[in-house]
């Protein structure tokens, strides 16, 4: 998968390690506004409501939560985190809380 345009730039300052989380479903998963602000959104309008097609998310640790739809109304999503090389511990920490919630 290519990078996002917003994740290219700001690895003009720091290289990203990205890990591919994979397909999600996103009724499931909850990104709670409390520990997650939204930094990147590509929506349309269609059918009187704005779908998004894909956005960025920003945790707590400075992780960039990249959520791509499969289809404009499909409830899953690809997903990989973009981070810092050295946040290794602070992901898989992240990464097996996110993988419990249903």
């Amino acid at each position: 998968m290519n990078r996002p345009e917003y994740i290219k730039k700001i690895e003009v300052n720091e290289p990203l390690s990205v890990l591919h989380v994979g397909k999600i479903n996103l009724n499931e998963k909850k990104f709670d506004e409390k520990y997650y602000s939204l930094a990147y959104v590509d929506s349309t309008y269609d059918e009187g409501k704005i779908q998004y097609i894909e956005k960025i998310l920003i945790t707590m640790h400075g992780f960039y939560v990249h959520l791509h739809k499969i289809g404009l109304y499909e409830e899953y999503a690809t997903m990989c985190v973009y981070h810092k090389p050295q946040q290794m511990n602070e992901l898989i920490i992240y990464i097996k809380q996110f993988l419990k919630q249903t």
